[in-house]
């Protein structure tokens, strides 16, 4: 039964109200007037029933025989019609009666619309789909990017704070260093003086030593 079934459906309505053609082994259409008077349609130029009574339902929702059977038992009038105008509920196999189409044709135009709906729903989900597949991954780069922006935000502080610590410091370093280097220089004792001999070579006319002594 379609979404656009009424909530409360009778046979008199139902497309697969059928009745079947002994000659033709087939089940055809109910005619409009046996829905309304429920009685066997007139056919010209025909003298035999060309048709198994009472209407059968094609999709078997409803033994339609065995309740005719049972009204004309207990002796009601108009068993048939009284069967096929009484309130069905929500009849699952219900489908909207379309003058021109036989029960078969009638289950073979619903198929199609079954099919049709399916698809319909299948590419809704599919679409539905990828809607929040394209959801999920935009949230995720966004969450990426989230993660990437507040990484570099705090690179960015410790490059300042770095900056800011090596140019008050730095010059404090260098200051302490000298010192030590200063007092590491103070602290040394000097080197011993080294003597130093001045050898004068003798005068040119100044007889040797061995002169002199004579």
């Amino acid at each position: 039964m379609s979404d656009s079934t009424p909530a409360k459906v009778k046979c008199q309505d139902c497309g697969y109200l059928a009745l079947y053609h002994l000659e033709h082994t087939r089940f055809e259409e109910t005619p409009q007037s046996t829905r309304e008077t429920g009685e066997p349609p007139i056919l010209l130029n025909v003298h035999y029933k060309p048709y198994s009574w009472p209407p059968r339902c094609f999709v078997r929702a409803a033994d339609l025989v065995a309740e005719s059977d049972e009204m004309t038992r207990v002796g009601k009038a108009q068993s048939v019609l009284a069967v096929i105008t009484k309130d069905r509920g929500t009849c699952p196999g219900f489908a909207q009666w379309y003058p021109g189409f036989t029960p078969k044709e009638r289950l073979e135009m619903q198929l199609v619309e079954e099919l049709r709906r399916r698809e319909e729903e299948r590419d809704e989900k599919d679409k539905r789909w990828r809607q929040e597949q394209e959801q999920v991954a935009a949230d995720r780069q966004k969450k990426q990017r989230d993660v990437d922006r507040t990484w570099q935000e705090d690179q960015a502080k410790k490059a300042r704070k770095w900056a800011i610590f090596t140019a008050c410091i730095g010059p404090t370093l260098a200051a302490v260093f000298s010192v030590i280097a200063y007092m590491i220089g103070a602290g040394k004792a000097p080197p011993p003086p080294q003597e130093i001999r001045v050898v004068y070579p003798p005068p040119a006319n100044q007889p040797a030593d061995a002169e002199k002594d004579k």
